[in-house]
């Protein structure tokens, strides 16, 4: 949190526009809080596989609010991360919450007019597989039904795609994650 800390008081974090945190398991709500107060203009953030949750979230999105990429997979964030993005990120083009413990209800949050730019969501293979027994698993899929069908009916423009596991769906296209920023 220390080091976080020190970049958001530097006089370069003002000008701070990208940055990958992605695999630091050492980055927490915490450093998250003090480096959105302090770098206010990150458009790309990758923050995959660290410990922040939605306090880190929700405190980037309120302080960050020119946001366009954004990669939140394997954190411990819910509904209430998503609707702070729906809530102060418009900007917000491209978000992948991969392993993430996010709902279709809380997903339907993003989309118009809440985030008129938002191209590309990735929710990965483990998005729908956090029920253990068949009915929720119904339910599961009854509530992607219901996604595609929000999407489908608010945003023509948006693709979606399968793979081979049946939970993996994927909005958009990965292509939005140039090689080597926010995609590790």
């Amino acid at each position: 949190m220390l080091q976080l800390a020190a970049l958001a008081a530097s006089t370069a974090a003002g000008r701070l526009r990208e940055l990958a945190l992605h695999e630091c398991a050492h980055v927490t709500d915490d450093g998250i809080v003090a480096l959105a107060a302090g770098c206010r203009h990150l458009c790309s953030v990758s923050l995959a596989h660290t410990a922040v949750g939605d306090r880190g979230v929700q405190a980037l999105a309120s302080g960050c609010r020119e946001l366009t990429r954004l990669r939140l997979d394997g954190c411990r964030i819910g509904e209430p991360s998503v609707r702070a993005l729906a809530g102060a990120c418009h900007a917000l083009r491209h978000l992948s919450v991969d392993g993430c413990d996010v709902s279709c209800a809380a997903l339907t949050q993003l989309l118009p007019p809440a985030l008129p730019s938002l191209r590309t969501v990735v929710l990965g293979k483990r998005w729908g597989s956090r029920a253990g027994h068949a009915s929720a698993l119904t339910r599961e899929s009854d509530e992607r039904r219901e996604l595609l069908h929000e999407l489908r009916s608010r945003r023509t423009d948006l693709q979606v795609f399968r793979s081979g596991d049946s939970r993996d769906l994927r909005l958009g296209s990965r292509a939005y994650w140039p090689a080597g920023r926010a995609d590790h």
